[in-house]
Protein backbone atom coordinates (compact mmCIF):
# COMPACT_ATOMS: atom_id res chain seq x y z
CA UNK A 1 0.00 0.00 0.00
CA UNK A 2 1.68 3.32 -1.30
CA UNK A 3 -0.04 6.58 -0.61
CA UNK A 4 -0.10 9.49 -1.22
CA UNK A 5 0.81 8.91 -5.23
CA UNK A 6 -1.78 9.44 -8.35
CA UNK A 7 -2.24 6.52 -10.63
CA UNK A 8 0.16 7.53 -12.70
CA UNK A 9 2.57 7.40 -10.28
CA UNK A 10 2.26 3.99 -8.42
CA UNK A 11 1.96 2.55 -12.51
CA UNK A 12 5.60 3.92 -12.92
CA UNK A 13 6.50 2.69 -9.66
CA UNK A 14 5.25 -0.91 -10.51
CA UNK A 15 6.75 -0.88 -13.36
CA UNK A 16 10.13 -0.15 -11.60
CA UNK A 17 9.56 -3.35 -9.24
CA UNK A 18 8.42 -5.34 -12.11
CA UNK A 19 5.05 -5.77 -11.53
CA UNK A 20 2.12 -7.01 -14.01
CA UNK A 21 -0.11 -4.55 -12.96
CA UNK A 22 -0.57 -1.71 -9.51
CA UNK A 23 -4.40 -1.33 -8.48
CA UNK A 24 -5.39 1.78 -7.84
CA UNK A 25 -8.73 4.33 -7.69
CA UNK A 26 -8.69 4.03 -11.91
CA UNK A 27 -8.38 0.42 -11.81
CA UNK A 28 -5.70 -2.55 -12.33
CA UNK A 29 -3.00 -0.46 -14.54
CA UNK A 30 -0.98 -3.04 -16.34
CA UNK A 31 3.07 -2.39 -16.79
CA UNK A 32 1.76 -2.45 -20.73
CA UNK A 33 -0.28 0.31 -20.38
CA UNK A 34 -3.62 -0.70 -20.68
CA UNK A 35 -6.20 -0.38 -17.45
CA UNK A 36 -9.09 -2.56 -16.25
CA UNK A 37 -11.44 0.27 -14.79
CA UNK A 38 -12.60 0.31 -11.53
CA UNK A 39 -16.30 0.14 -11.15
CA UNK A 40 -16.49 1.05 -6.77
CA UNK A 41 -15.01 -0.55 -3.79
CA UNK A 42 -16.82 -2.43 -0.84
CA UNK A 43 -15.09 -3.32 2.22
CA UNK A 44 -16.09 -6.66 4.47
CA UNK A 45 -16.44 -7.45 7.86
CA UNK A 46 -16.18 -11.22 7.26
CA UNK A 47 -13.39 -11.89 4.04
CA UNK A 48 -14.91 -13.26 0.97
CA UNK A 49 -13.59 -16.35 -0.20
CA UNK A 50 -12.06 -15.09 -2.97
CA UNK A 51 -11.13 -11.58 -4.75
CA UNK A 52 -10.16 -9.42 -1.92
CA UNK A 53 -7.35 -8.03 -0.92
CA UNK A 54 -6.32 -6.82 3.77
CA UNK A 55 -4.62 -3.73 4.82
CA UNK A 56 -3.67 -3.06 8.13
CA UNK A 57 -4.93 0.28 9.95
CA UNK A 58 -4.82 1.51 13.30
CA UNK A 59 -8.17 0.15 13.89
CA UNK A 60 -7.33 -3.18 12.88
CA UNK A 61 -7.15 -5.08 9.30
CA UNK A 62 -9.81 -3.98 6.77
CA UNK A 63 -10.69 -6.60 4.05
CA UNK A 64 -11.43 -4.99 0.81
CA UNK A 65 -12.40 -5.72 -2.94
CA UNK A 66 -12.15 -2.99 -5.94
CA UNK A 67 -14.64 -4.21 -8.54
CA UNK A 68 -13.64 -4.54 -11.78
CA UNK A 69 -15.19 -3.92 -14.71
CA UNK A 70 -15.76 -7.52 -16.76
CA UNK A 71 -17.06 -8.22 -20.66
CA UNK A 72 -20.16 -10.36 -20.79
CA UNK A 73 -17.98 -13.57 -20.69
CA UNK A 74 -16.74 -12.83 -17.43
CA UNK A 75 -13.13 -11.77 -18.47
CA UNK A 76 -11.71 -8.43 -17.43
CA UNK A 77 -12.01 -5.36 -20.08
CA UNK A 78 -8.53 -4.25 -20.85
CA UNK A 79 -8.64 -0.47 -22.67
CA UNK A 80 -5.75 1.79 -23.50
CA UNK A 81 -4.74 3.86 -21.05
CA UNK A 82 -4.31 7.62 -21.69
CA UNK A 83 -1.11 8.89 -20.93
CA UNK A 84 -0.48 11.95 -18.64
CA UNK A 85 0.37 15.43 -20.27
CA UNK A 86 4.15 16.86 -20.11
CA UNK A 87 3.80 19.87 -17.37
CA UNK A 88 4.07 23.16 -18.38
CA UNK A 89 6.92 25.46 -17.82
CA UNK A 90 6.24 27.90 -14.65
CA UNK A 91 3.65 25.80 -13.25
CA UNK A 92 4.09 25.27 -9.94
CA UNK A 93 3.98 21.63 -8.50
CA UNK A 94 0.43 21.00 -6.70
CA UNK A 95 0.55 19.92 -2.87
CA UNK A 96 -3.52 19.23 -2.62
CA UNK A 97 -3.94 16.21 -0.28
CA UNK A 98 -6.44 15.17 -2.59
CA UNK A 99 -5.42 15.71 -6.04
CA UNK A 100 -1.52 15.92 -6.82
CA UNK A 101 -2.05 16.42 -10.42
CA UNK A 102 -1.55 19.60 -13.18
CA UNK A 103 -3.99 22.51 -12.55
CA UNK A 104 -5.96 19.99 -10.37
CA UNK A 105 -6.21 17.48 -13.04
CA UNK A 106 -5.23 13.78 -11.98
CA UNK A 107 -2.00 12.96 -13.81
CA UNK A 108 -2.35 15.65 -15.71
CA UNK A 109 -5.06 13.31 -17.67
CA UNK A 110 -6.91 15.18 -20.54
CA UNK A 111 -9.85 16.17 -20.02
CA UNK A 112 -13.24 15.82 -21.98
CA UNK A 113 -14.19 17.98 -25.19
CA UNK A 114 -17.71 19.26 -23.29
CA UNK A 115 -15.86 19.89 -20.07
CA UNK A 116 -15.01 23.74 -19.13
CA UNK A 117 -12.78 25.56 -16.44
CA UNK A 118 -14.72 26.40 -12.98
CA UNK A 119 -11.14 27.62 -11.56
CA UNK A 120 -10.92 31.37 -12.71
CA UNK A 121 -7.37 33.14 -12.07
CA UNK A 122 -7.15 36.53 -13.31
CA UNK A 123 -5.19 37.17 -16.62
CA UNK A 124 -2.24 38.78 -15.17
CA UNK A 125 -1.86 34.91 -13.65
CA UNK A 126 -2.31 32.77 -16.88
CA UNK A 127 1.56 32.50 -17.36
CA UNK A 128 1.48 30.19 -13.75
CA UNK A 129 -1.62 29.20 -13.19
CA UNK A 130 -2.88 28.26 -17.02
CA UNK A 131 -5.70 29.92 -19.13
CA UNK A 132 -9.25 28.71 -18.16
CA UNK A 133 -9.92 29.50 -21.92
CA UNK A 134 -7.47 27.28 -23.42
CA UNK A 135 -7.31 24.06 -20.63
CA UNK A 136 -9.91 23.38 -18.15
CA UNK A 137 -8.48 24.31 -14.59
CA UNK A 138 -10.36 23.20 -11.69
CA UNK A 139 -11.75 24.12 -8.10
CA UNK A 140 -9.84 22.50 -5.30
CA UNK A 141 -8.43 22.61 -2.31
CA UNK A 142 -5.14 23.63 -4.27
CA UNK A 143 -6.21 26.85 -5.71
CA UNK A 144 -7.14 27.88 -1.53
CA UNK A 145 -3.78 26.17 -0.66
CA UNK A 146 -1.45 27.70 -2.82
CA UNK A 147 -3.05 31.13 -1.63
CA UNK A 148 -1.68 32.35 1.76
CA UNK A 149 -3.48 35.49 2.74
CA UNK A 150 -6.93 34.10 1.46
CA UNK A 151 -5.99 30.61 3.36
CA UNK A 152 -5.02 32.33 6.67
CA UNK A 153 -8.57 34.06 6.55
CA UNK A 154 -10.99 31.78 5.83
CA UNK A 155 -9.71 29.18 7.82
CA UNK A 156 -10.02 31.32 10.93
CA UNK A 157 -13.88 31.83 9.78
CA UNK A 158 -13.93 28.17 9.24
CA UNK A 159 -13.52 27.60 12.71
CA UNK A 160 -16.64 30.05 13.45
CA UNK A 161 -18.72 27.05 12.41
CA UNK A 162 -20.07 24.69 14.52
CA UNK A 163 -19.23 21.92 13.28
CA UNK A 164 -15.86 22.56 13.48
CA UNK A 165 -15.52 23.29 17.92
CA UNK A 166 -12.70 23.30 19.61
CA UNK A 167 -10.74 23.07 16.69
CA UNK A 168 -7.44 25.22 16.95
CA UNK A 169 -3.59 25.47 14.40
CA UNK A 170 -1.87 26.82 11.94
CA UNK A 171 -4.48 27.45 8.87
CA UNK A 172 -3.00 24.07 7.13
CA UNK A 173 -3.91 22.37 10.10
CA UNK A 174 -6.96 23.70 10.45
CA UNK A 175 -7.47 23.15 6.12
CA UNK A 176 -6.73 18.97 7.37
CA UNK A 177 -9.14 18.82 10.07
CA UNK A 178 -12.08 20.82 8.52
CA UNK A 179 -11.04 18.29 5.14
CA UNK A 180 -11.65 14.88 8.04
CA UNK A 181 -14.88 16.52 9.28
CA UNK A 182 -16.36 16.97 6.56
CA UNK A 183 -15.72 14.44 4.88
CA UNK A 184 -16.88 12.34 8.21
CA UNK A 185 -20.28 14.29 8.30
CA UNK A 186 -20.54 13.40 4.46
CA UNK A 187 -19.70 9.42 5.09
CA UNK A 188 -22.06 9.31 7.75
CA UNK A 189 -25.20 11.24 5.74
CA UNK A 190 -24.84 8.72 3.55
CA UNK A 191 -24.02 5.46 5.91
CA UNK A 192 -26.15 6.47 9.02
CA UNK A 193 -28.93 8.77 7.79
CA UNK A 194 -30.11 7.72 4.46
CA UNK A 195 -32.21 4.60 3.53
CA UNK A 196 -29.78 2.88 0.84
CA UNK A 197 -32.38 3.00 -1.92
CA UNK A 198 -32.47 6.80 -1.91
CA UNK A 199 -28.38 6.79 -2.07
CA UNK A 200 -29.08 4.57 -4.62
CA UNK A 201 -31.25 6.38 -6.64
CA UNK A 202 -29.86 9.75 -6.05
CA UNK A 203 -26.33 8.31 -7.09
CA UNK A 204 -27.91 9.08 -10.59
CA UNK A 205 -29.29 12.24 -10.26
CA UNK A 206 -26.85 13.97 -13.10
CA UNK A 207 -27.07 10.74 -15.44
CA UNK A 208 -30.84 11.98 -15.18
CA UNK A 209 -30.39 14.97 -15.71
CA UNK A 210 -27.80 14.68 -18.77
CA UNK A 211 -30.32 12.24 -20.23
CA UNK A 212 -32.97 14.49 -19.65
CA UNK A 213 -30.53 17.80 -21.42
CA UNK A 214 -30.09 15.31 -24.24
CA UNK A 215 -33.43 14.80 -25.06
CA UNK A 216 -34.39 18.25 -25.21
CA UNK A 217 -31.19 19.06 -27.00
CA UNK A 218 -32.56 16.90 -29.90
CA UNK A 219 -36.18 17.86 -29.58
CA UNK A 220 -34.96 21.39 -30.42
CA UNK A 221 -32.36 21.13 -32.89
CA UNK A 222 -29.16 21.87 -30.86
CA UNK A 223 -26.35 20.42 -29.27
CA UNK A 224 -26.19 18.60 -25.70
CA UNK A 225 -23.57 21.11 -24.58
CA UNK A 226 -25.87 23.75 -25.45
CA UNK A 227 -28.81 22.47 -23.70
CA UNK A 228 -26.70 22.27 -20.45
CA UNK A 229 -25.33 25.19 -20.59
CA UNK A 230 -28.63 27.43 -20.81
CA UNK A 231 -29.80 25.40 -17.88
CA UNK A 232 -26.67 26.24 -15.67
CA UNK A 233 -27.29 29.80 -16.51
CA UNK A 234 -30.66 29.76 -15.44
CA UNK A 235 -29.63 27.71 -12.23
CA UNK A 236 -28.92 30.47 -9.81
CA UNK A 237 -31.48 30.36 -6.65
CA UNK A 238 -33.30 28.33 -8.52
CA UNK A 239 -34.95 25.01 -7.34
CA UNK A 240 -34.37 22.17 -9.73
CA UNK A 241 -38.45 22.22 -10.87
CA UNK A 242 -37.99 25.48 -11.41
CA UNK A 243 -34.62 25.29 -13.17
CA UNK A 244 -35.90 22.70 -16.17
CA UNK A 245 -38.80 24.19 -16.68
CA UNK A 246 -36.94 27.48 -17.50
CA UNK A 247 -34.95 25.24 -19.95
CA UNK A 248 -37.24 23.23 -21.22
CA UNK A 249 -39.92 26.58 -22.08
CA UNK A 250 -36.62 28.88 -23.06
CA UNK A 251 -35.52 26.15 -26.02
CA UNK A 252 -39.46 25.53 -27.19
CA UNK A 253 -39.72 29.56 -27.27
CA UNK A 254 -36.54 30.09 -29.17
CA UNK A 255 -37.22 27.46 -31.75
CA UNK A 256 -40.62 29.04 -32.37
CA UNK A 257 -38.99 32.45 -32.77
CA UNK A 258 -40.55 33.83 -29.33
CA UNK A 259 -43.95 33.95 -31.33
CA UNK A 260 -47.26 33.99 -29.25
CA UNK A 261 -49.62 33.24 -31.99
CA UNK A 262 -51.41 36.17 -31.07
CA UNK A 263 -52.92 38.23 -33.33
CA UNK A 264 -51.93 41.19 -31.03
CA UNK A 265 -49.34 40.48 -28.81
CA UNK A 266 -48.55 43.77 -27.94
CA UNK A 267 -52.04 44.49 -26.98
CA UNK A 268 -52.08 41.74 -24.72
CA UNK A 269 -48.85 42.38 -23.10
CA UNK A 270 -50.03 45.74 -22.09
CA UNK A 271 -52.90 44.27 -20.99
CA UNK A 272 -50.85 41.66 -18.74
CA UNK A 273 -48.92 44.38 -16.90
CA UNK A 274 -51.52 46.94 -16.45
CA UNK A 275 -53.25 44.38 -14.75
CA UNK A 276 -50.45 43.01 -12.87
CA UNK A 277 -49.89 46.88 -11.40
CA UNK A 278 -53.38 47.30 -10.76
CA UNK A 279 -53.17 43.92 -8.40
CA UNK A 280 -50.31 45.50 -6.48
CA UNK A 281 -52.51 48.90 -5.66
CA UNK A 282 -49.21 50.53 -5.10
CA UNK A 283 -48.81 48.24 -2.18
CA UNK A 284 -45.54 46.27 -3.33
CA UNK A 285 -43.03 47.10 -5.65
CA UNK A 286 -43.34 46.46 -9.06
CA UNK A 287 -41.09 43.36 -11.22
CA UNK A 288 -38.72 45.54 -13.05
CA UNK A 289 -40.39 44.67 -16.40
CA UNK A 290 -43.42 46.25 -14.96
CA UNK A 291 -41.87 49.13 -13.57
CA UNK A 292 -41.05 50.22 -17.17
CA UNK A 293 -45.06 50.26 -17.52
CA UNK A 294 -47.50 48.99 -20.73
CA UNK A 295 -45.64 50.52 -23.33
CA UNK A 296 -42.83 48.95 -22.92
CA UNK A 297 -43.88 46.04 -22.54
CA UNK A 298 -46.26 46.12 -25.83
CA UNK A 299 -43.15 47.96 -28.07
CA UNK A 300 -41.13 44.60 -26.91
CA UNK A 301 -43.78 42.50 -28.05
CA UNK A 302 -44.42 44.04 -31.04
CA UNK A 303 -40.44 43.94 -32.11
CA UNK A 304 -39.21 40.55 -33.74
CA UNK A 305 -36.30 39.11 -30.94
CA UNK A 306 -33.63 39.20 -33.75
CA UNK A 307 -34.27 42.76 -33.61
CA UNK A 308 -34.09 43.29 -29.78
CA UNK A 309 -30.25 44.03 -28.65
CA UNK A 310 -30.83 45.38 -25.50
CA UNK A 311 -30.27 42.59 -23.09
CA UNK A 312 -33.15 43.90 -20.76
CA UNK A 313 -35.59 43.96 -23.82
CA UNK A 314 -34.37 40.68 -24.41
CA UNK A 315 -35.30 38.82 -21.25
CA UNK A 316 -38.47 41.01 -20.99
CA UNK A 317 -39.16 39.18 -24.34
CA UNK A 318 -38.60 35.71 -23.25
CA UNK A 319 -40.55 36.95 -19.68
CA UNK A 320 -44.01 37.81 -21.33
CA UNK A 321 -43.77 35.61 -23.85
CA UNK A 322 -43.68 32.67 -21.50
CA UNK A 323 -46.54 34.40 -19.34
CA UNK A 324 -48.51 35.01 -22.62
CA UNK A 325 -48.36 31.67 -23.51
CA UNK A 326 -47.67 28.71 -20.55
CA UNK A 327 -49.17 27.85 -17.49
CA UNK A 328 -47.33 29.08 -14.70
CA UNK A 329 -47.60 25.94 -12.96
CA UNK A 330 -44.07 24.19 -12.53
CA UNK A 331 -44.59 20.36 -11.98
CA UNK A 332 -42.40 18.56 -9.38
CA UNK A 333 -39.32 15.97 -10.50
CA UNK A 334 -37.57 13.22 -8.63
CA UNK A 335 -34.31 11.97 -8.94
CA UNK A 336 -34.95 9.74 -11.64
CA UNK A 337 -36.80 12.96 -13.55
CA UNK A 338 -40.95 11.68 -13.25
CA UNK A 339 -42.64 14.77 -13.33
CA UNK A 340 -45.45 14.89 -10.74
CA UNK A 341 -47.69 17.15 -8.64
CA UNK A 342 -47.08 20.58 -8.35
CA UNK A 343 -44.38 22.45 -7.39
CA UNK A 344 -45.28 26.30 -7.46
CA UNK A 345 -45.09 29.01 -9.99
CA UNK A 346 -42.64 29.76 -12.59
CA UNK A 347 -39.76 32.52 -11.85
CA UNK A 348 -37.31 33.51 -14.24
CA UNK A 349 -34.03 35.10 -12.27
CA UNK A 350 -32.12 37.59 -13.17
CA UNK A 351 -31.88 39.28 -16.67
CA UNK A 352 -28.22 38.65 -16.22
CA UNK A 353 -29.15 34.49 -16.26
CA UNK A 354 -31.65 34.88 -19.30
CA UNK A 355 -29.12 36.73 -21.19
CA UNK A 356 -25.96 34.16 -20.86
CA UNK A 357 -28.64 31.99 -21.59
CA UNK A 358 -29.61 33.37 -24.76
CA UNK A 359 -25.97 33.94 -25.58
CA UNK A 360 -25.41 30.39 -25.53
CA UNK A 361 -28.25 30.07 -27.51
CA UNK A 362 -27.08 32.09 -30.50
CA UNK A 363 -23.95 30.37 -30.14
CA UNK A 364 -23.33 26.73 -28.44
CA UNK A 365 -19.82 26.06 -29.00
CA UNK A 366 -18.19 25.04 -25.51
CA UNK A 367 -15.70 27.71 -25.92
CA UNK A 368 -18.87 29.97 -25.90
CA UNK A 369 -20.62 28.35 -22.91
CA UNK A 370 -17.39 28.73 -21.16
CA UNK A 371 -17.31 32.74 -21.75
CA UNK A 372 -20.66 32.62 -20.49
CA UNK A 373 -20.52 30.26 -17.19
CA UNK A 374 -17.16 32.02 -16.13
CA UNK A 375 -17.60 33.03 -12.59
CA UNK A 376 -15.80 30.07 -11.53
CA UNK A 377 -17.23 28.15 -8.79
CA UNK A 378 -20.99 26.29 -8.70
CA UNK A 379 -22.34 27.35 -11.83
CA UNK A 380 -19.93 26.11 -14.66
CA UNK A 381 -19.46 23.07 -12.33
CA UNK A 382 -23.53 22.52 -12.52
CA UNK A 383 -22.53 22.09 -16.55
CA UNK A 384 -19.87 20.02 -16.16
CA UNK A 385 -21.55 17.44 -14.02
CA UNK A 386 -24.58 17.28 -16.49
CA UNK A 387 -22.44 17.44 -19.26
CA UNK A 388 -19.87 14.67 -18.23
CA UNK A 389 -21.62 12.94 -15.50
CA UNK A 390 -19.12 10.12 -15.43
CA UNK A 391 -15.89 12.38 -15.50
CA UNK A 392 -13.60 11.02 -12.69
CA UNK A 393 -12.31 14.78 -12.17
CA UNK A 394 -13.36 16.16 -9.15
CA UNK A 395 -16.26 18.59 -10.35
CA UNK A 396 -18.81 19.11 -7.30
CA UNK A 397 -21.81 21.16 -7.54
CA UNK A 398 -21.50 22.89 -4.18
CA UNK A 399 -24.65 25.09 -3.19
CA UNK A 400 -27.09 26.17 -0.45
CA UNK A 401 -27.61 22.16 0.41
CA UNK A 402 -24.25 20.64 -0.26
CA UNK A 403 -22.35 23.34 2.21
CA UNK A 404 -25.33 22.49 4.72
CA UNK A 405 -24.28 18.69 4.11
CA UNK A 406 -20.60 19.19 4.62
CA UNK A 407 -20.86 21.51 7.69
CA UNK A 408 -24.00 18.95 8.96
CA UNK A 409 -25.70 21.81 9.84
CA UNK A 410 -29.23 23.19 8.01
CA UNK A 411 -27.85 26.13 6.48
CA UNK A 412 -29.80 29.00 4.61
CA UNK A 413 -28.72 30.91 1.81
CA UNK A 414 -28.18 33.26 4.14
CA UNK A 415 -25.74 31.31 6.71
CA UNK A 416 -22.16 31.52 6.73
CA UNK A 417 -21.19 28.32 5.60
CA UNK A 418 -23.23 28.75 2.21
CA UNK A 419 -21.77 31.81 0.85
CA UNK A 420 -18.24 31.56 2.26
CA UNK A 421 -18.35 27.95 0.47
CA UNK A 422 -19.68 29.31 -2.47
CA UNK A 423 -17.39 32.78 -2.42
CA UNK A 424 -20.02 35.08 -2.56
CA UNK A 425 -20.55 38.13 -1.07
CA UNK A 426 -22.19 39.02 2.22
CA UNK A 427 -26.27 39.19 2.75
CA UNK A 428 -26.54 42.62 4.39
CA UNK A 429 -25.67 42.67 7.99
CA UNK A 430 -24.26 39.23 7.57
CA UNK A 431 -20.29 38.52 9.10
CA UNK A 432 -18.17 38.88 6.49
CA UNK A 433 -17.82 36.89 3.55
CA UNK A 434 -14.92 34.83 2.74
CA UNK A 435 -11.46 36.04 0.48
CA UNK A 436 -11.25 34.99 -2.98
CA UNK A 437 -7.99 34.64 -4.69
CA UNK A 438 -7.27 36.83 -8.03
CA UNK A 439 -4.40 34.56 -8.24
CA UNK A 440 -4.79 31.31 -8.33
CA UNK A 441 -9.22 31.64 -8.92
CA UNK A 442 -9.96 30.10 -5.67
CA UNK A 443 -13.71 30.63 -4.30
CA UNK A 444 -14.22 30.83 -0.69
CA UNK A 445 -14.13 27.62 1.32
CA UNK A 446 -15.22 25.96 -2.53
CA UNK A 447 -11.74 24.24 -2.82
CA UNK A 448 -12.26 22.23 0.48
CA UNK A 449 -15.59 21.31 0.52
CA UNK A 450 -14.99 20.02 -2.89
CA UNK A 451 -12.12 17.65 -1.51
CA UNK A 452 -14.18 16.53 1.62
CA UNK A 453 -17.00 15.24 -1.16
CA UNK A 454 -13.80 13.54 -3.43
CA UNK A 455 -12.29 12.17 0.40
CA UNK A 456 -15.84 10.79 0.99
CA UNK A 457 -16.09 9.46 -2.31
CA UNK A 458 -12.95 7.41 -2.10
CA UNK A 459 -14.38 5.81 1.00
CA UNK A 460 -17.75 4.95 -0.27
CA UNK A 461 -16.40 4.12 -3.71
CA UNK A 462 -18.42 6.59 -5.05
CA UNK A 463 -17.68 9.84 -7.58
CA UNK A 464 -17.62 13.32 -5.97
CA UNK A 465 -20.61 14.62 -7.56
CA UNK A 466 -22.71 10.66 -6.71
CA UNK A 467 -22.10 11.98 -3.13
CA UNK A 468 -23.02 15.06 -3.43
CA UNK A 469 -26.41 14.43 -5.38
CA UNK A 470 -26.62 11.71 -2.93
CA UNK A 471 -26.46 13.90 0.45
CA UNK A 472 -28.10 16.84 -1.27
CA UNK A 473 -31.03 14.36 -1.40
CA UNK A 474 -30.42 13.11 1.95
CA UNK A 475 -30.16 16.54 3.58
CA UNK A 476 -33.07 17.87 1.78
CA UNK A 477 -35.18 14.99 2.71
CA UNK A 478 -34.55 15.40 6.46
CA UNK A 479 -34.73 19.37 6.68
CA UNK A 480 -35.26 20.74 3.27
CA UNK A 481 -35.98 24.56 2.73
CA UNK A 482 -39.11 24.64 5.21
CA UNK A 483 -37.20 22.83 8.18
CA UNK A 484 -34.43 24.96 8.67
CA UNK A 485 -35.98 26.95 11.46
CA UNK A 486 -33.90 29.31 13.96
CA UNK A 487 -34.90 26.64 16.39
CA UNK A 488 -33.56 23.45 14.71
CA UNK A 489 -30.15 25.49 13.86
CA UNK A 490 -29.89 26.38 17.57
CA UNK A 491 -30.45 22.87 18.77
CA UNK A 492 -27.84 21.43 15.70
CA UNK A 493 -25.26 24.17 17.19
CA UNK A 494 -25.62 22.98 20.80
CA UNK A 495 -25.18 19.30 19.61
CA UNK A 496 -21.86 20.52 18.08
CA UNK A 497 -20.63 22.42 21.23
CA UNK A 498 -21.57 19.44 23.49
CA UNK A 499 -20.21 16.64 22.07
CA UNK A 500 -16.90 15.18 23.59
CA UNK A 501 -16.42 14.19 19.61
CA UNK A 502 -17.38 15.04 16.38
CA UNK A 503 -19.13 11.14 16.19
CA UNK A 504 -21.47 11.75 19.00
CA UNK A 505 -22.33 15.33 17.16
CA UNK A 506 -23.09 13.03 14.34
CA UNK A 507 -25.19 11.01 15.90
CA UNK A 508 -27.34 13.42 18.38
CA UNK A 509 -28.38 15.45 14.87
CA UNK A 510 -29.24 12.70 13.75
CA UNK A 511 -31.85 11.69 16.98
CA UNK A 512 -32.97 15.42 16.42
CA UNK A 513 -33.83 14.86 12.89
CA UNK A 514 -35.27 11.56 13.81
CA UNK A 515 -32.72 9.09 12.75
Amino acid sequence: MVSPVTPEEALTLGKQFNQDSVLTNRGLMYHDDTVTPAQGAEAFTDRPEDFFSIIETPNGPVNFRVNLEMDADGNFVRNPLQQPQAPQAQVPAPTSPILRGLNGRPGGAAPHPSLISTRRPSPANYATQGDPNKEVLIQTGQSLLDAPKALERNMQQLLEEPFMHGVTGSPEEIYAEGLRRMSDNLKFITNDMMDPSLVDDSRGWYNTANRMGTELAEQYGITPEASFGVNAALSPQKAWPINVANQERLLAMHANDYDTGMSNPGQAASSYIQKALDALKGKQKPTAIAQQGPEFAARVMETPMNELTDPFERYTRVVLTDALTNNPSVPNISPDGVKHGDFGKIIWGSSNQAGKALNILDDGSVENIGRQLNGGGKVPTFYNNQAVPDSPLPFVTADTHSAGAASMYPAGADDTITYRTMGLSAPSGGAPAASNSAVTGSKGLYGLVTDAYVAAGQELGMLPREVQSATWEGVRAKWGDEGKTPALKKAVEEAWRKAKNPQEARRAIADLLGG
